[in-house]
């Protein structure tokens, strides 16, 4: 996702950077332009999940912090972060704990 005007946008829980932000948000933006979820169906609000990671980026748990109102769009958004499996280090090789990714519809 190029920007948070697109269809998601990262709110940090950490320090994390813009770049770093980016890169996260383009890994879950692939999922979720294969979404077979229709766009009329995806609720109203944005959907804000947090994501768990432990060492070396792996993702241990997702939890949905705000529903979008629809949710079939709000599982697929989980199915889809579950499916990245591992968050890339940033350019300084640390990583934020947790974060969270709003999706908007």
């Amino acid at each position: 996702m190029p920007s948070s005007a697109a269809s998601g946008a990262l709110a940090a829980t950490a320090d994390v950077s813009k770049s770093y932000s980016a890169r996260v948000a383009s890994l879950m933006h692939s999922s979720e332009e294969r979404s077979p979820v229709p766009r009329e169906e995806r609720g109203k609000n944005p959907a804000e999940v947090e994501i768990i990671l432990g060492v070396g980026g792996t993702i241990l748990g997702t939890r949905l912090t705000k529903s979008s109102g629809s949710k079939t769009w709000d599982e697929h958004l989980l199915q889809s972060i579950a499916e990245v499996r591992r968050l890339p280090l940033d350019g300084a090789g640390k990583l934020p704990q947790r974060i969270v990714v709003a999706f908007n519809p």
